[in-house]
């Protein structure tokens, strides 16, 4: 067997013990069409590795012991980071995106690239089996290149992506804060029969607002990757309340979204009240989404970041079509 085959076959039973916790050889062997014998190899190799371990026993129907086995959730470790305007905000977590370690650091001038490849490379010496990073940013993202950003702007033109994976020798992958955002919200809070279902979710952070859109389990980017600066929508209103009325307006007349998730910044409260009298008087009855408020915005980016990183892992395992 080639080591590129043996690759791809050991990837999809990892994908499997992930899914599926904790199984047999024959679970496996049987879930993914896959010779018992081979399945059963690759498993041992991963258990003397320490990338498997026995959780129990079963007994068949011939009355034998037979092991059950799952992934170490410690084998290996994925890095998630947040960058702002102020702050880099970074988190390690395991396969089961168990939280190891968190930190903020405070970022001035134009540094946030000095800053990422410095907290990058101790993360790296203190966790050698540290897989990829997955970063969000506040703006237009296009294969891994910040092109267009409210601030800090200095990064305008900078293949962020690229410049980190060459310092750490680490796969880095870089995503638009506001669908990283869609994307936590969606996977933890819409239920598994209506994932079909369009969402929108509108955000309000310190860094200007933001949309991330979802049609058929996929994000919507559109050809550049502007897709969701809602920033750019004119006329602008002086009246923060007019302003998000009109981002409302904008993405129920182009999406029309089952879902409409409003986020607010933590520190601001918004009239949910009132917004729903503004979209039930402006819209067609059979046309309104279901109106939802959401105050987790960070919850709902270190989820998105976290379900990101782990898809990541494993080569053709990205979460949507992103």
């Amino acid at each position: 067997m080639s080591e590129e085959l043996h690759e791809r076959n050991k990837n999809r039973i990892k994908k499997f013990l992930l899914n599926f916790l904790s199984c047999t050889k024959k679970d496996v062997a049987d879930g993914l069409e896959m010779d018992l014998s081979l399945v059963s190899k690759i498993i041992d190799e991963m258990q003397k590795n320490g990338e498997v371990v026995q959780a129990g026993q079963d007994i068949s129907r011939g009355g034998w012991l037979i092991n059950r086995y799952r992934l170490n959730e410690d084998s290996s470790y994925a890095m998630i980071i947040c960058l702002t305007m102020k702050t880099v905000k970074i988190q390690v977590i395991n396969l089961f995106k168990k939280v190891k370690e968190e930190q903020t650091f405070e970022v001035t001038g134009e540094k946030h690239i000095d800053c990422l490849n410095k907290v990058i490379l101790d993360v790296k010496l203190r966790y050698p089996t540290l897989r990829n990073i997955t970063m969000s940013v506040p703006g237009n993202v296009q294969d891994g290149k910040i092109m267009y950003v409210s601030q800090p702007n200095y990064l305008i033109g900078t293949d962020i992506a690229q410049i980190l994976s060459q310092k750490c020798e680490l796969p880095v992958f870089t995503f638009n804060d506001a669908n990283v955002m869609a994307l936590g919200y969606y996977t933890k809070h819409i239920e598994i029969s209506l994932k079909n279902n369009s969402m929108a979710y509108l955000c309000c952070t310190e860094n200007g607002p933001g949309a991330g859109v979802i049609v058929d389990s996929k994000i919507v980017n559109g050809f550049s990757g502007f897709a969701g600066e809602v920033s750019a929508i004119w006329p602008r209103q002086e009246n923060e309340a007019l302003q998000i009325q009109n981002y409302i307006s904008a993405i129920i007349s182009v999406v029309n979204p089952r879902y409409l998730v409003l986020s607010p910044q933590t520190n601001k409260k918004i009239d949910e009240d009132a917004i729903k009298e503004f979209v039930c008087e402006n819209f067609p009855e059979h046309s309104i989404p279901e109106l939802r408020f959401s105050s987790e915005t960070e919850i709902n980016l270190t989820d998105g970041l976290a379900a990101l990183a782990i898809a990541n892992l494993f080569p053709n395992r990205f979460l949507l079509n992103w």
